[in-house]
Formats: C-alpha cells, sequence, structure tokens
C-alpha cells in the first residue's frame, strides 16, 4: 500500500512540473569566435580605441605589426598607457574569463592586438607605438593575420597596410 501511494504522489508531482512553465535560463556563455564578444568595456583597453588613434597593420612571415599613433599629446600617452597593457594581457594565464577588464584570452575581441596564445612586443614610435604580436606556435600564423586585419578593418582610424 505505501509503494502505491508513493507511486502516486510522484505521477501527481510529476503531472504538476510538466504543466508549470518554468522561466527560460540563462544560457552560459560560448567561447565565440573572433569579434563575438559583448563588449562589456567598449574595448576601453585598446590602444586602437582611443578617440583619434590610427591603425595599421602590417603582415611580417611569422606574425603581424600593429601601428597605433595619434597627431594628439593626450592620444598617444593614453595609446602607450594601453600598449603596456595589451603587453601584460599576453601573459595571463589560460582559461581566464573575457570580462574587458584585461584578465581573457582576447579570442572573442574587437581589438587588433591579439593576445590569445601570443607574444607582443613593445616599441615606442613617433606618434604612438608598435606592437609586434607572435602566435606562440608557427602553425597559427595565418589565423592571428586574419583576425587582426579584419579586427582592424573595423576601426575608424584603420589605414589598410
Amino acid at each position: 500500500m505505501r509503494i502505491a501511494a508513493l507511486f502516486i504522489s510522484i505521477l501527481a508531482l510529476h503531472a504538476c512540473e510538466s504543466k508549470r512553465e518554468d522561466p527560460p535560463r540563462p544560457s552560459s556563455p560560448a567561447l565565440g569566435g573572433n569579434m563575438s564578444g559583448a563588449k562589456p568595456r567598449d574595448m576601453a583597453n585598446c590602444p586602437s580605441a582611443v578617440p583619434g588613434a590610427r591603425t595599421t597593420v602590417e603582415m611580417i612571415p611569422d606574425g603581424v605589426v600593429v601601428t597605433v599613433t595619434s597627431n594628439d599629446a593626450a592620444a598617444q600617452q593614453e595609446i602607450l598607457k594601453r600598449v603596456e597593457l595589451q603587453a601584460q594581457a599576453a601573459q595571463v594565464p589560460p582559461g581566464a574569463p573575457h570580462s574587458g577588464k584585461h584578465g581573457g584570452p582576447a579570442r572573442v575581441g574587437f581589438c587588433p592586438s591579439v593576445h590569445d596564445d601570443t607574444t607582443i612586443d613593445v616599441e615606442k614610435v613617433d606618434g604612438g607605438a608598435q606592437m609586434t604580436v607572435k602566435p606562440v606556435s608557427k602553425r597559427h600564423v595565418g589565423e592571428l593575420q586574419a583576425s587582426t586585419k579584419a579586427r582592424a578593418a573595423r576601426l575608424p582610424g584603420f589605414t589598410s597596410s
């Protein structure tokens, strides 16, 4: 008799559950491809996003050279500050989230200084800075170049190179 009562109780609970509409569950953010991020901080750490910045991208055999310059002295200082952040971000441990606070790999980002599995060497140049970005694995050179070019092409201050 107890088994029958338990069985009826389970059926009743199941029937109630199936009629109740649950609110939709938030989906966990999937790590997308190039330029699929939400831009939570509107590229606040990207040197190319500094107002008045000009960005050029040069393909080199083992990576890319991203040069960001401006005629404005204040913009130049901001570019240099952000370039240093980009160089530090290349050292972020794997698995950190992309939050716009410079903790993630920037695989989903929009800034042309891609630092997912790359090394970044920084050099000050007239009017700004230059970043030489190279993938850790040489087999990813083409992917790095394509991602960088696609990102740079979307910038207002991009000049084809």
